[in-house]
């Protein structure tokens, strides 16, 4: 689904982070069946590779808004953007009603350690997915100010066949939390960035 949008430290978001405006067009849904431990999970496996669209809305940071960056490196500082485009390399996995979708792959295609957001798919092929992340310490800002970074992200969205072929729509919040002093230090600001993706699975 997503990709973190607007961190590129350790996370590195284009949320590819990017894009996902649209809604899916609503299509029949597999018949449902029954786990083996009695609980109801779609009989369609949607696991495959995706092909994501995001879209980011507006970051708000509150109460402060974040200093400007010293220096002129911006992999050195989590970033936020608009900006809307696609993302081929996402990657869902299902087993059961447990699901796992990673958005950050490398140049071969496999999920980058530490980053899959993970959650449940109920009968429906509604989901939720979460994930909580470190992303680190970012370059120097103005004021004096080192910020050490944490992340944590929350998605609902849906599953639905059409024509045959899986596709996902979702709507998520990363939410930064920007500390003084490192990890434990006093929290300067949070600022909330609010995305939707739409995507259709390519391979299986």
């Amino acid at each position: 689904m997503p990709r973190l949008p607007g961190s590129s430290t350790s996370a590195r978001r284009s949320t590819r982070g990017a894009p996902r405006p649209r809604a899916l067009l609503l299509a029949l849904l597999a018949p449902l069946g029954c786990g083996g431990d009695g609980t109801t999970v779609p009989a369609r496996d949607f696991s495959g590779t995706y092909q994501a669209t995001q879209t980011n809305e507006a970051v708000a940071c509150t109460p402060n808004a974040l200093p400007a960056p010293e220096l002129d490196d911006p992999s050195q500082y989590v970033q936020y953007g608009d900006a809307a485009g696609g993302d081929p390399g996402m990657l869902v996995r299902q087993s059961g009603s447990r699901l796992t979708v990673s958005a950050e792959l490398d140049e071969q295609g496999r999920p980058l350690p530490g980053l899959d957001f993970v959650g449940t798919v109920a009968a429906d092929g509604s989901f939720t997915l979460a994930r909580s992340l470190s992303i680190g310490a970012e370059g120097p800002r103005a004021g004096g100010h080192t910020f050490y970074v944490t992340q944590q992200a929350s998605i609902a969205g849906h599953f639905e066949v059409v024509a045959g072929q899986p596709q996902m729509s979702a709507a998520g919040t990363f939410t930064d939390v920007f500390r003084d002093e490192g990890a434990s230090g006093p929290v300067f600001t949070t600022c909330t960035l609010p995305f939707t993706t739409t995507a259709t699975r390519v391979s299986d």
